[in-house]
Formats: C-alpha cells, sequence, structure tokens
C-alpha cells in the first residue's frame, strides 16, 4: 500500500518523489489536446496554423503521458522486488531511464506482465525525450526521427495522426489509468471488502463484456 500511495504523496523520507503534480501536469494538456480537437471539429477547414497547433499539443499531451508513465513504472517494479524478495530503493529506481526500467521490470516479472510496456513505443519515447518528434502540417503526419549509436544520421519514421492518437497516445492513458484504479481497488480490500467485492464482480462482468449497472 505505501508503495502505491507513494505515487500521490512520496514517501515520509522522499517526499520529493510525489507524481501528483506530474499527473496533473499530463490531465491538463490532455483536456486542452481533447479541448482543441472539439473546436476544430465545428470548423469547415481548418488552417495550417491550425493543424499545427494540435500537432503540438498531442506531442506535449504525450510526453508528458509517458512521464507520468515512467514514474508508475518506478513502482510497479518495486512491487515486483517485493515480491521477489529482493531489497528496492524507490530514489534509485526513480533515477533509471524509461528503457531500464522497462528491462528490469520484464526481468522481474518472466514475462508475464509484457503486455503491460510491450505497447511503449519505444522509438517514438526517444524521439520525444531528443526533441525529434514532431508534426508536420504539410504531409499531415507525425515525424520520428532517429541516431545511430555513433551520431550518424537515422532513419526517419512517419506516422499517421489517427494511428498516433488511438494507439500510441491512447496506451499511455490506458496505462495510467488501469494502476490509479487497481490501486483504489487494492486499497478497498483493506479498508471495505464489501466494496472491494462489489467492484471486483463489475470489473469481471466488464471484462467478460456484460452489461452493468453502477
Amino acid at each position: 500500500i505505501d508503495i502505491i500511495t507513494s505515487i500521490w504523496k512520496g514517501t515520509q523520507d522522499y517526499p520529493h518523489l510525489e507524481c501528483t503534480s506530474s499527473y496533473t501536469e499530463y490531465l491538463r494538456f490532455h483536456v486542452e489536446f481533447m479541448n482543441l480537437i472539439s473546436d476544430l471539429g465545428n470548423i469547415p477547414k481548418a488552417t495550417v496554423s491550425q493543424k499545427k497547433r494540435l500537432g503540438s499539443a498531442l506531442t506535449t499531451a504525450y510526453s508528458k503521458g509517458v512521464e507520468f508513465e515512467s514514474k508508475v513504472l518506478s513502482r510497479l517494479v518495486a512491487l515486483l522486488m517485493i515480491v521477489s524478495g529482493e531489497k528496492y530503493s524507490l530514489p534509485a529506481l526513480s533515477e533509471l531511464t524509461l528503457h531500464q526500467k522497462i528491462a528490469k521490470f520484464k526481468s522481474l516479472s518472466n514475462g508475464k506482465y509484457d503486455v503491460l510496456v510491450d505497447q511503449i513505443d519505444r522509438g517514438v519515447r526517444n524521439a520525444d525525450a531528443h526533441l525529434s518528434l514532431f508534426y508536420s502540417a504539410n504531409e499531415n503526419v507525425y515525424i520520428v526521427k532517429s541516431t545511430s549509436n555513433k551520431g550518424k544520421k537515422g532513419r526517419t519514421r512517419k506516422i499517421k495522426p489517427d494511428f498516433m492518437m488511438t494507439q500510441i497516445y491512447a496506451f499511455v492513458g490506458w496505462f495510467s489509468q488501469s494502476f490509479i484504479y487497481s490501486a483504489i481497488i487494492l486499497v478497498l480490500s483493506h479498508e471495505d471488502q464489501g466494496r472491494f467485492a462489489d467492484s471486483m464482480k463489475k470489473v469481471t462482468e466488464i471484462g467478460r463484456g456484460e452489461d452493468i449497472t453502477l
């Protein structure tokens, strides 16, 4: 429980590891992006400037979302280390790169939960980290530029906006929400067994595609 709640308020010794500010920042840019989509939906033909603004809003929201995702992953690795009987240091885990966290997560889980991290597009994430991810209004695609380890010219990848939004960006939200909802259910298992049992029943029904009453 302490590991999970540390995502919001940090720990007693390391309060600066709180991620509430990171999460609210991500939500702020996500809402801004969604509002822009709504606004442009009422315009017959968007200008180049408006398209660029929307494209930039998505890359910014994506960047903030992956930042929060990386912080969540630190907690998941810590939980796996506890299960494996290993000692962990949350500050040390927080210093790892996203790639290092993913590798450690996969190693500790023996591939059991790879689905949680395999959808993270490393190429897009690396390009974003190196300011090499941007939207081209002329081509109506997202440009992902990468370089080789020796600094030589790398390849350029082009991603259509609908794929960027419904696959790459959407996964960031799914990952974050699944962690938050799971944390709430876990807390309920300790605080209110009745509500926990009811919540798990509804989750199971949703997983089966059944209609439920919330």
